[in-house]
């Protein structure tokens, strides 16, 4: 699952289909249709383009399951980047640094492992708070973050399945 988990980060980090304007909508659609022909025709030809192939060939065979199945994937992948990104973006804002941070991707919600020093209440607040915030954003597509804070005296490690953000 831990391999999974890192795979899953990968692919978030290569992704990046933030829309930023009106104009910017008019030429990614413009992209997008362009890039569905060419999928089109690399389909016909048997040639695999980025997994777009097996989508296809699901929507061909009206197999909705799988045509479901592949677009709820790519759509967890896109909100759980976008949740990924605010999240760091608040911790910055509110210059937020723990001892260390990890994360794991649990379905919709990202599980946060935080490490403070000891009696540490403005780390701690800073914490809650940009979970609260970035919570707002995303709770309405169906996604989450989920912290947990351990105390350095508590010498608890991070579990095995988490991602450490420090390394």
């Amino acid at each position: 699952m831990q391999n999974e988990t890192k795979k899953f980060f990968n692919r978030l980090a290569v992704m990046d289909t933030q829309v930023k304007s009106t104009t910017d909508i008019s030429t990614w659609f413009e992209k997008l249709v362009n890039s569905m022909r060419k999928d089109v025709e690399m389909f016909k030809l048997g040639i695999d383009n980025s997994g777009k192939t097996e989508l296809l060939d699901a929507a061909f065979n009206n197999d909705h399951d799988k045509m479901n199945s592949i677009m709820r994937e790519s759509s967890q992948l896109h909100f759980v980047q976008g949740l990924m990104k605010s999240y760091i973006e608040e911790l910055n804002h509110h210059s937020c640094k723990p001892l260390n941070i990890a994360f794991d991707l649990n379905n919709d919600e990202i599980l946060v492992w935080a490490v403070i020093k000891d009696d540490d209440e403005e780390t701690e607040k800073k914490l809650w708070l940009s979970e609260a915030k970035t919570n707002f954003n995303f709770h309405k597509y169906g996604f989450n973050l989920s912290t947990t804070i351990v105390e350095e005296s508590d010498k608890i490690t991070i579990p095995a399945h988490y991602i450490s953000f420090n390394k």
